[in-house]
Order: structure tokens, then sequence, then C-alpha cells
């Protein structure tokens, strides 16, 4: 995987200039792809797929407002997820998180 890496690299800056560099956004991101396969759950890949879903559509239909507000927002959503997980670490520590005083009752057939 590492030799394809690096020659999809050495592909992208050596051939897919002028005329081709159209199709350097097909190119798969391997960190991300990578990082989907050492996670246990499908948490990272599922938020993944629902913000370039989001970020595609956003930027097709007002790339004008993607330019000028769509990193910040991805930077926010990030950071946010981030806090989240550290609040949800503190009350697990604390003993009061969701699996201990929480409730089953929004989730489908009991599934959380």
């Amino acid at each position: 995987m590492g030799v394809l890496c690096v020659g999809q690299v050495v592909f992208r800056h050596f051939y897919l200039v002028g005329d081709r560099e159209r199709y350097r956004d097909w190119l798969p991101n391997w960190g991300a792809i990578a990082l989907s396969f050492v996670l246990p759950n499908p948490v990272f890949t599922t938020a993944s797929m629902f913000g370039a879903l989001l970020a595609y559509g956003w930027r097709r239909c007002k790339p004008a407002s993607f330019d000028l507000y769509g990193y910040a927002v991805a930077a926010g959503l990030i950071a946010g997820e981030g806090m989240g997980g550290v609040i949800g670490a503190a009350l697990q520590i604390g003993g009061v998180s969701g699996d201990v005083l929480g409730t089953t009752a929004g989730c489908p057939m009991g599934y959380c």
C-alpha cells in the first residue's frame, strides 16, 4: 500500500498537470481510507461520507458561499466532535454517562 500511495503522489504531480489537472479531484485520500480500516467502528467513515456529500452539494449549489465558509464550517464540526468526545469521556469517568443514567427510548429496537 505504501508503494501505491507514493505512486499516486508521483502520478498526481507529474502526470496530472495542465489539461489533466481536473482529474486530481478523483484520486482517493489514502490517509482517510487507512484510518477507516484502523478504527473498529464505522463512526469515522460515516461522518466523513456525510461531510463529503454535504460539501459536494454545497460547493455545487453555492460555490461562492462554500469558498467563504466551507472550510471554517468543516473545522468547527471537527472541533465540536472532539469536544463532544472529551465531554463524553468526562461523563463516563464521573459515572453519569448515557450507559449508566441514559435511556434507549430513541434507539431502534434497543440497538443503543
